[in-house]
């Protein structure tokens, strides 16, 4: 004879073992972020940051619907992102401390920016 209980009781167990490993799979992070001081006006493509402070962020869903992924957003509002870029992903040795690298650095001390790497990853991100 069989009693329902223990039916019940078995997916119970079931459930609360694998609720935690299903909870983590949704929880992961789709953006990598990282706050930058730049100590010298930077150029994103054709807009000019002055110096400050900056939230850096790069949003991987946006990026797989073909969307701007790379986004800027000013320390006093970061709401509103000041830019939206696309970029392109290249290797690059994994690092564990966040990069930014200068393409260029013009006569007037601006610098042009060229790839941003986040912690952990083994590509960086460069503009297109």
């Amino acid at each position: 004879m069989r009693f329902p209980g223990f039916s019940l009781l078995g997916w119970g167990v079931l459930v609360a073992a694998a609720a935690p490993i299903l909870l983590a799979l949704d929880v992961m992070p789709s953006q990598d972020r990282l706050w930058a001081h730049f100590t010298h006006p930077v150029l994103f493509v054709d807009r000019l940051l002055p110096e400050g402070d900056y939230l850096v962020v790069h949003d991987n869903d946006k990026s797989a619907m073909g969307e701007p992924c790379l986004y800027v957003y000013g320390e006093s509002n970061i709401d509103e992102p000041l830019l939206a870029v696309h970029c392109v992903r290249k290797v690059q040795n994994p690092t564990e401390r966040a990069k930014i690298v200068w393409g260029n650095i013009r006569r007037d001390n601006v610098r042009e920016f060229g790839y941003i790497q986040f912690p952990g990853e083994s590509f960086a991100h460069y503009l297109r």
